[in-house]
């Protein structure tokens, strides 16, 4: 079903009578023996005899296209070495290398236009154009034959019967769906069954045994995995890959096509035995690479385990369902490790459920562990409240248990906008900490601890806690996370160059030991250029950020991102998607309960409201994040909040309320730095536009240089009278 007898007449096309004289094509399908072949050869090339037949291929340069050969193999190779003794070049299709010297092999695999043939297949149940969802499950099945032409003509036929998304599911759960519905078909091209089965039957038995244990591996495998589960000789892997029914990479993997292996699977099952030494060898192989992941080098483990990632999902499936859980105990760790490192969130969070709802009740030290990483995976994936119960859970147990349920509490807390019960598991885990020796809780704690000050907004604090994090271990993916925060906190407080400088760290170690963490790093990148006043250029990676993080459902940091593309999007006077975004964002913070993330999107929206000209519906935007921000204690974001309601007051004609909120904004400005937020100088711009605060006016100019000092010339310049706002700050400094 690959094409080759397609490939192989479109190659006569393509060969001139300057290359041959002659060109025959012969298709063997129909023949059952070998000695029907040169009696087949003598009607092709309409000669009475063989010594005809022989003098005529040694005389012209002929040649000889033998099709569907593999059926004739064990038999037939005299014929083909008779044939070779002549003039003639032999175009040979087969499922199965002849293994003659100078032979050339020209292995097929799926189309790269794969969905092409499908979207056109499908114009003939009524398809014109596809939605994107749709267009997502032409893709699965295209990945799922690997580009297999006939497979996907099958697939495409039964449009007539199924939509797309309900097709995707039949066929992954069905072999014996694929079959086609043409009846003008040859009988061993109506099924993928059937297509298989002409190679299934021409093996021994001993090699269907084999092939059956090795279509145990999901993803591929290696020699040594094969040999160790299966005990498979090298030469029995060698006589399967010369029946095609394996393929080996230039990379060293096997790898057998996921029709063929359910096919497989189902005709030679797998015995336990077998099983049992595929998951012995996957847990205990990622056991051995456990060190590696969690050292200052982590990538060569990651490049190994990476391939396996389907054989270990299975491996740890079978160990569970085994109620093997000292196995089970050993392997979580780098079981975690790994798909951290990789931002598996959804697949480390089903495997961790999968053990957790079959745990024996005795297996209290098991079950502490696997809590302790749900409720981290649960975090990153911003299912707060779900975080905070295993939190509580925790707690009640022991030290260090209970020190690792504060940090949790600290999660879920702080983004829940319970920013004072978040400190108070602070101090209490601090508390703890210090009845033991517990170093890799301590760099725990310094994380948690800059998180919660910088939600506060105590910048200085939580840079000085991610500084002695920077310094106190060399592991990459924690460098990672001490710059990432560091961008984060030196930008909240206009230290523009530290904070580029943390960005291109991170991203070097990331890029370095394939970690993680890049696409938060578009977010902050994107934010940084909004800072300077470059919001063309933020758009790119805030899109970026945002897809990545949909991918591994990264809720909390794709609501942020949201939020900072729905203002570089308003600053480009993109009014409608800037509000979609805003929308998104609020969307997020409800359904994660973030009064936090709600607040900026109420901001957001206000902002879009009032470009809009809906004054009203922007004063009701406003009023709803200052009314989230003040419970928060968040001085910094409540003067920009502040701000926006006196240029809104303005705007509507309430002169009270506005200069209310301008006498709060005069008062408290001196003494708080807006930090941490967008558009830093704003509540400045109102205070001077609408008050004529000259106090205030020389107080920005100051700030503004401030900021503006550290960065290069060009930088410098651009932030300084690149951005209107800080224009007509400075303006009365720049007419002297």
């Amino acid at each position: 079903g690959m094409g080759k007898t397609r490939l192989a007449i479109q190659a006569t096309r393509l060969l001139t009578q300057n290359v041959f004289e002659e060109i025959y094509f012969a298709p063997l399908a129909p023949l059952s023996e070998a000695e029907q072949v040169l009696p087949f050869l003598l009607q092709l090339f309409k000669v009475p005899s063989e010594s005809i037949l022989f003098d005529k291929l040694h005389e012209k340069r002929v040649l000889l296209i033998l099709d569907n050969f593999e059926h004739l193999h064990e038999t037939g190779r005299g014929v083909v070495e008779r044939l070779l003794q002549t003039a003639v070049t032999l175009l040979v299709t087969s499922r199965q290398s002849l293994n003659l010297s100078g032979e050339w092999r020209l292995p097929l695999t799926g189309l790269a236009n794969a969905t092409e043939l499908f979207m056109s297949r499908a114009q003939r149940y009524g398809y014109r154009t596809f939605s994107p969802e749709e267009l997502d499950h032409i893709e699965q099945i295209c990945r799922l034959v690997e580009g297999m032409p006939l497979a996907i003509e099958m697939a495409a036929a039964w449009l007539r019967a199924y939509n797309l998304p309900t097709l995707t599911r039949f066929l992954q759960e069905n072999i014996n769906a694929w079959q086609a519905p043409h009846s003008d078909l040859p009988l061993r091209h109506q099924s993928m069954e059937a297509v298989f089965a002409g190679s299934w039957q021409q093996l021994a038995p001993d090699l269907q045994k084999l092939f059956g244990q090795l279509a145990l591996f999901q993803g591929g495998f290696t020699v040594q995995a094969a040999r160790a589960v299966t005990g498979i000789s090298f030469l029995d892997l060698a006589h399967l890959v010369d029946r095609s029914l394996i393929r080996m990479g230039r990379n060293g993997r096997y790898h057998i096509h996921e029709l063929l292996r359910q096919f497989a699977s189902q005709k030679s099952p797998t015995v336990a035995s077998t099983e049992q030494a595929h998951s012995h060898y996957f847990l205990t192989f990622l056991e051995q690479q456990g060190a590696v992941l969690n050292s200052a080098q982590p990538r060569p483990a990651l490049d190994m385990l990476r391939p396996e990632r389907a054989n270990l999902r299975l491996a740890w499936c079978w160990a569970v369902d085994a109620q093997l859980w000292a196995a089970v105990e050993t392997a979580v760790p780098a079981l975690t490790t790994f798909y951290t490192l990789l931002g598996l969130y959804q697949e480390q969070e089903m495997s961790l459920r999968y053990a957790l709802e079959r745990l024996e009740g005795t297996q209290v030290a098991l079950q502490t562990q696997l809590l302790i990483h749900l409720a981290d995976v649960l975090a990153r994936l911003g299912q707060f409240p779900a975080v905070n119960t295993i939190a509580q859970q925790l707690i009640d147990q022991q030290v260090p248990v209970a020190i690792q349920g504060h940090f949790l509490g600290i999660r879920a807390n702080m983004r829940m906008g319970r920013y004072q019960t978040a400190q108070q598991h602070v101090q209490q885990a601090k508390q703890l900490l210090q009845t033991g020796e517990y170093p890799r809780l301590g760099v725990q704690w310094l994380v948690n601890a800059g998180r919660v000050a910088n939600l506060q907004a105590h910048y200085v604090q939580a840079k000085r806690y991610f500084m002695q994090l920077l310094h106190i271990t060399p592991l990459p993916r924690v460098q990672v996370l001490a710059h990432i925060n560091l961008a984060t906190t030196t930008m909240h407080l206009g230290e523009y160059a530290p904070a580029q400088s943390h960005i291109q760290q991170a991203r070097q170690l990331i890029q370095q030991h394939t970690l993680g963490g890049l696409d938060l790093l578009h977010t902050i990148e994107g934010a940084w250029h909004i800072h300077l006043g470059q919001p063309q250029i933020a758009l790119d990676l805030l899109r970026k950020g945002i897809v990545a993080l949909q991918k591994i459902r990264e809720c909390w940091s794709e609501a942020i991102s949201r939020y900072a593309l729905s203002m570089a999007l308003f600053e480009l006077g993109e009014l409608k998607e800037s509000q979609e975004q805003a929308r998104h964002c609020c969307d997020i913070a409800q359904q994660v309960q973030d009064p936090h993330l709600l607040a900026f999107g109420k901001l957001a929206l206000g902002r879009v409201y009032q470009g809009q000209g809906s004054y009203v519906l922007a004063e009701q935007a406003y009023t709803g994040a200052l009314a989230l921000r003040l419970p928060l204690e968040q001085p910094n974001f409540i003067l920009n909040v502040r701000a926006r309601l006196a240029e809104i007051y303005h705007l509507l004609g309430q002169e009270q309320a506005k200069q209310e909120q301008l006498t709060m904004l005069i008062e408290e400005l001196p003494a708080t730095h807006p930090h941490g937020c967008l558009e830093p100088f704003y509540p400045y711009w109102v205070c001077v536009r609408f008050a004529g605060s000259e106090t205030i006016a020389q107080l920005a100019r100051q700030r503004l240089k401030e900021r503006a000092q550290p960065l290069n010339e060009a930088e410098s310049q651009h932030y300084l009278y690149g951005d209107s706002l800080h224009v007509q700050l400075l303006a009365p400094l720049t007419s002297q």
